[in-house]
Parts: C-alpha cells; sequence; structure tokens
C-alpha cells in the first residue's frame, strides 16, 4: 500500500488532489518481420509504456483473423513467433498493444494496409 503526503498551510484545512484518467493509447514503433528457415516468423515491434502484445495475421489481406498469437506479459519491447507457416505464402499482419487500462493501439491502423512479409 502507498500513502500520499501533502503539504497544508498553516491554519488551513484545504487539501487539493487531482487525479486524472489515463486513455491515451500506447505509441507503436519500429515494427518488423524475420523469416526463419524453421517455418517460422518473428514479429517485433516497441511501445512507449508496458502493454501486452498480439498479431493478428493470414493469407488474406482483408481477413486476418482468426490467426493471431498474443502474450499478456507486459513489455515494451515485443517479440511474438508465428508458427506452422506454409511456403511460398505471403502473409499479412497487424501488431495490437493495449495497456493495463485497456487502452489499445492497432499498427497499421485498420483503415490502412497491412504489412507483409513471404515465408519462403
Amino acid at each position: 500500500m502507498e500513502y500520499a503526503f501533502f503539504s497544508v498551510a498553516p491554519g488551513t484545512n484545504i487539501y487539493v488532489a487531482t487525479y486524472t484518467v489515463d486513455n491515451t493509447p500506447p505509441v507503436i514503433t519500429s515494427v518488423a518481420a524475420v523469416v526463419n528457415a524453421n517455418g517460422t516468423a518473428t514479429i517485433t515491434w516497441t511501445t512507449d509504456e508496458l502493454t501486452d502484445s498480439r498479431v493478428d495475421y493470414g493469407t488474406l489481406s482483408g481477413s486476418l483473423t482468426p490467426l493471431n498469437t498474443s502474450n499478456g506479459s507486459l513489455a515494451t519491447s515485443h517479440s511474438i513467433t508465428l508458427s506452422g507457416l506454409a511456403p511460398l505464402t505471403v502473409y499479412y499482419f497487424r501488431v495490437t498493444s493495449k495497456d493495463l487500462l485497456n487502452n489499445a493501439t492497432t499498427e497499421p491502423i485498420p483503415a490502412s494496409a497491412p504489412l507483409t512479409f513471404c515465408h519462403a
């Protein structure tokens, strides 16, 4: 348990505490995909605050579900390995990170084309 202490001017009993709500979503940067020879690909990115990690992916740019892999551990450096990838196939993907207050960001935004990698 943590306590907050406030200074009060002598002769007054006025305390002022201000609370704000965090409704700012995390910022996602440096999204990258590395295709591995063993039939996997590793997707990495960073966030400006502690968040979980999720990658939605698929072989059709307009349909990235139901394929997804996630990690609920909070981090600022994210790495998700996708397995069971078909050879000679183009995959489309987006990453999503959500903070403790459920503020979420998806990169690229859903209105934009997803990112791609090709499993050779």
